[in-house]
């Protein structure tokens, strides 16, 4: 089975906010769904 990672990140310390990511991962993540990936789909996620 293929395997996708995808992350929508729109939040960051250093610049300005990024619109639609979460909307535009969410979009992604369901194309790779309907050809046969399996996704892992992650947002806004901090480096710790």
């Amino acid at each position: 089975m293929k395997t996708a990672l995808v992350i929508g990140n729109g939040e960051y310390q250093n610049t300005a906010k990024l619109r639609n990511t979460r909307n535009d991962a969410k979009d992604i993540t369901n194309f790779l769904k309907s050809v046969g990936f399996r996704v892992s789909h992650f947002s806004d996620l901090e480096l710790v």
